[in-house]
């Protein structure tokens, strides 16, 4: 379950993501991908590791969707970009620090 947190001004922070680190598995076959945040190509053949994310727990975004992402910070910050964004669609924007 998601939990909200409060800041001093008894607005809600945006609470850190579901990131998952994954590693590529040697045995399968070589496979890349673009990261969904910067654009870098992130590849089996180069790198040992990846992020996902997850947003099992945003009502309105699709369960099951992830993005990948070629380091924890840029996953953070799509994870910071999705929230932000469900936000804004439900309009509780007066509820959170969007700082």
């Amino acid at each position: 379950m998601l939990t909200l947190k409060k800041n001093e001004n008894g607005k809600y922070i945006i609470p850190t993501g579901d990131l998952r680190l994954k590693t590529f598995n040697p045995n399968k076959r070589h496979w890349s991908f673009k990261c969904n945040w910067c654009g870098r190509k992130v590849s089996s053949d180069n790198d040992e590791n990846y992020y996902t994310v997850n947003f099992p727990l945003i009502q309105g975004v699709e369960h099951g969707v992830n993005e990948r992402a070629c380091s924890k910070d840029c996953a953070h910050l799509i994870w910071k970009d999705v929230f932000k964004n469900w936000i804004y669609t439900n309009g509780y924007q007066d509820f959170f620090d969007l700082v």
